[in-house]
This record gives structure tokens, sequence and C-alpha cells, in this order.
């Protein structure tokens, strides 16, 4: 198109980051089509030097696949379910806590 929704748009707005919506990853693993769109949209962003996240990452086959065509970053049930701000701070500080853990003691 060429209104708000139109692509050339993408080229005006000042983003850094594509999301790639929920509805485009459930269907990736039903068929092939929709693996070449997830594609094309991944390359595009490339082409724009913008990173890319796909949201609604519900199954490890979507994840795999997504690992596959280079996606930056993922989220959905698949790795959490939505946090409240207390949960989130609990989760980083005890990711932060098992990650000084597993430093090297030369390091």
């Amino acid at each position: 198109g060429q209104g708000y929704s139109s692509l050339g748009r993408l080229r005006r707005i000042p983003l850094d980051t594509l999301k790639i919506d929920r509805s485009f990853i459930e269907e990736m693993t039903e068929s092939k089509e929709s693996v070449s769109l997830v594609e094309g949209i991944i390359f595009l962003a490339r082409a724009l030097k913008l990173s890319v996240v796909a949201e609604g990452v519900e199954t490890q086959e979507q994840l795999k696949l997504l690992r596959q065509l280079n996606c930056d970053v993922v989220q959905g049930f698949l790795l959490a379910r939505p946090l409240d701000e207390p949960a989130i701070r609990e989760l980083l500080a005890e990711e932060a806590e098992t990650r000084r853990d597993s430093l090297p003691l030369n390091a």
C-alpha cells in the first residue's frame, strides 16, 4: 500500500528493530510458504540494518527455524510466561548469580 502501512515508510521512520507478529510465527511449522515469508521479513530487516524480534515462539520447532533464519531475538511462552517487574528482577538476579558462580577462577 501507499498509506500508513506502506513499506516505503520504513525508510523514513527512525527504527532499529522490526518485530515479527506471532501470527506469522504460528504458521511457520504448518507451511513452507510461511517460512519463506518470515525469511523475507528477516531479509528485509537486514537490508534496512534492523534487528529482528520474533514474538509468540511456543515450540522448539519454531525456535529451531528462527535460529536457522538468523533471527536476533525471540520471545514467547517457550521461554517464559509474562512476568511482573518484581518477578523479572528476581529472575535477572538469579541469572546473574548463576553466571557469577560459573565463571572460571582465572577470569
